[in-house]
């Protein structure tokens, strides 16, 4: 009806389409009016009952139209428009605004479409940006994850074959690899399998492609580069190709420390190491580099060890010529004596020279008893200072002689190596005190001095010493000598000052700018 009743009214009003919702409006106000004015009895004379229900129909069936008309023409329309709006607000960007035809918003209806249809797009766009954006920070930080991962496993390692060991099963577990193995170069320059890890038996299968994968290692170690090797059936052995050896690619990666390359580790995944991200070349190039760092740091703690070693076999060489040498020499001596003296019958003398070699058997116990406690002491884990304390109390209570320790530092910017040569200068001149000084009190300060320097003062109020420069091979003589050559491998200046009855000072000056590395030290 209400079609019919439109295009009556464009050929009564030929106006544009969407005008005519207007029109009908105004027109069926119109015709409302004037039955509502016949109705009023405004007319000369009384119409009968049947116009007036009659007008009064028609009057309802056009106020009917008319809002229909209305709720079609702008009701509608409008509800929609504000459901679009709401829809946006709540960034619900896709929303599409499909107003019902006709409509007399036609003219807005295009512009609202393609608004619609470029927030859809935008919407769409950002949405690609965000997954593609996450999915690069998510395998950023799995990367992260498995950089921090490898590198913890080497960390943790003591060994060489406890670190490859840790290494590749880390990396096998957190690649989700097949298998994995460590080739190094030799002393000849020739790459030996020193480590594996996963499934042993795609070794076993490779075996026949072993001189290919040596000349590819051989190329990556040439070129410095990874190398992504793809695994076709036809590498495999016959009776593999339908069990399938479980790998779809051998990565073959530099271990280089620096510029020196040190060999390669090859991984074989099941998967093409595209799915792994972009970044995954970079990643296990890294993981390379820190392998390398690994091997060099175990080797030159593998060199050090040897030297420690080979310094302390020196340092008792040392001491035991310099210690119970002498006094092996002077007994052999005295025994000699003792027995041309017994055979001149001479009883008078013997007994003389039987005390005196029993003076140096004592001597020469005591010494070794000096020497077995020295390389008996490990530092305290705590530090110097509290060793310091520790070696005082000790002293305190075994020689009867009050001592006392202070310092002026918080903390020693040392090497352990340097601290224990500290120590042990502390012990040695603390053991001259308890031997040989007569002294009532001693004193140990530790101080740190404006220049950038660190100062170690040993005191006593003891009978001193007569001539601190002298080389003579007294015990106490040689203790000094001990002092000196350990402050020399400090590289610091130990000076003793003594005059007789008036006690000894033993200085001993580091600087610290000077401090040797502990490779320097050894």
């Amino acid at each position: 009806m209400t079609s019919h009743f439109r295009r009556l009214l464009s050929i009564i009003f030929p106006v544009k389409g969407h005008m005519h919702s207007y029109v009908a409006v105004l027109v069926l106000v119109i015709v409302t009016a004037t039955i509502s004015y016949a109705l009023s009895g405004k007319f000369d004379h009384q119409p009968p009952l049947t116009t007036v229900i009659t007008l009064a129909f028609l009057a309802f069936v056009l106020s009917t139209l008319g809002f229909m008309l209305l709720k079609k023409a702008f009701l509608k329309p409008f509800d929609k428009l504000d459901s679009w709006a709401r829809s946006v607000n709540k960034s619900k960007l896709s929303t599409i605004f499909d107003t019902p035809v006709p409509s007399d918003l036609y003219d807005l209806v295009p512009d609202l479409v393609a608004l619609t249809n470029r927030l859809s797009l935008l919407s769409k766009t950002l949405d690609l940006q965000f997954r593609t954006q996450t999915a690069r920070v998510s395998r950023k930080t799995r990367s992260l994850e498995i950089l921090y991962e490898v590198v913890a496993a080497l960390n943790i390692s003591r060994s060489r074959d406890e670190l490859l060991s840790s290494f590749l099963e880390a990396l096998v577990e957190l690649l989700d690899a097949r298998a994995a193995s460590v080739k190094l170069l030799g002393s000849n320059q020739t790459l030996e399998n020193v480590a594996t890890a996963g499934d042993v038996n795609i070794f076993t299968r490779f075996d026949g492609h072993a001189k290919s994968l040596d000349i590819l290692s051989k190329g990556v170690l040439s070129d410095g580069k990874l190398l992504i090797h793809p695994i076709e059936a036809t590498d495999m052995p016959t009776h593999d190709i339908k069990t399938n050896a479980g790998a779809h690619e051998c990565i073959i990666t530099p271990v280089q420390y620096r510029d020196e390359m040190l060999g390669v580790y090859l991984l074989f995944l099941e998967n093409p190491s595209s799915e792994l991200g972009d970044d995954f070349r970079d990643l296990i190039t890294s993981v390379g580099k820190h392998l390398g760092l690994a091997l060099e740091k175990s080797r030159l703690d593998n060199q050090a060890r040897r030297l420690a070693v080979m310094e302390e076999r020196d340092i008792l060489r040392d001491e035991l010529h310099d210690t119970l040498a002498q006094y092996f020499v002077s007994m052999r001596i005295q025994v000699k004596m003792l027995s041309e003296l017994l055979y001149k019958k001479e009883y008078r003398d013997t007994e003389e020279e039987v005390w005196r070699l029993r003076v140096s058997l004592e001597e020469a116990n005591t010494s070794l008893r000096e020497l077995l406690s020295s390389f008996r002491f490990k530092m305290d884990e705590r530090g110097l200072i509290t060793a310091i304390e520790d070696l005082v109390d000790r002293f305190n209570q075994d020689s009867g002689i009050s001592t006392f320790f202070q310092h002026e530092v918080t903390e020693l910017a040392l090497s352990p190596t340097q601290e224990v040569e500290i120590y042990r200068i502390i012990q040695e001149a603390l053991a001259n005190v308890r031997w040989h000084s007569k002294a009532t009190t001693a004193r140990v300060f530790l101080l740190e001095n404006p220049d950038n320097s660190y100062s170690i003062i040993i005191e006593d109020d003891g009978v001193g010493i007569k001539d601190p420069s002298t080389t003579s091979q007294g015990r106490e003589h040689i203790g000094l000598a001990i002092m000196r050559e350990r402050s020399e491998r400090l590289g610091g200046n130990l000076t003793v000052e003594s005059e007789t009855g008036e006690g000894t000072t033993v200085f001993l000056t580091l600087q610290k700018r000077d401090l040797p590395t502990v490779a320097e030290t050894k």
